[in-house]
């Protein structure tokens, strides 16, 4: 796990070096407003972060704290469950609304992750909808579309 977490760690880092030489070559926006090159920033310095700690948490986990391997079916259950729950989750959306949806799909995505208990899933399924909603909304300046029937 160890060596998996340095490599992903480094080829992630590259990868975000590209990534952040591409977007460094679009246009700049003007003004105080969000522009075409705003959120490809945002994206950007959230990848290197992420790969940064991914690196570090590889250079600092010790050989006894890595998790015990799982079977590969119970693997292959949850990722194919995860995505059949993203694939509900966005047929859903456009009828019920980014705020009714989401709390059921961040839900359903930790359960199929391994997460069972009720409370903890509750309270991190609305909390992070009402910060993704509350930091697009109102940070980024970027409306949410109503859902048709609301």
């Amino acid at each position: 796990m160890r060596t998996k977490n340095i490599a992903a760690g480094v080829g992630f880092l590259f990868f975000g070096a590209l990534y952040a030489f591409l977007t460094s070559q679009l246009p700049r926006r003007l003004g105080n407003v969000p522009g075409p090159s705003f959120f490809p920033w945002v994206l950007t310095w959230c990848f290197l972060g992420l790969s940064a700690i991914l690196l570090v948490q590889g250079l600092l986990v010790e050989a006894w704290h890595a998790p015990k391997p799982e079977r590969e079916t119970s693997v292959a259950r949850r990722t194919v469950a995860g995505l059949l729950f993203l694939a509900v989750y966005l047929a859903l959306l456009p009828f019920l609304g980014f705020l009714l949806t989401t709390p059921m799909a961040f839900a359903a995505l930790m359960w199929a992750a391994g997460e069972n208990r009720p409370l903890y899933i509750a309270g991190w399924s609305m909390g992070m909808t009402a910060l993704l909603y509350l930091m697009f909304h109102y940070l980024f300046q970027v409306p949410f579309p109503a859902a048709p029937d609301f």
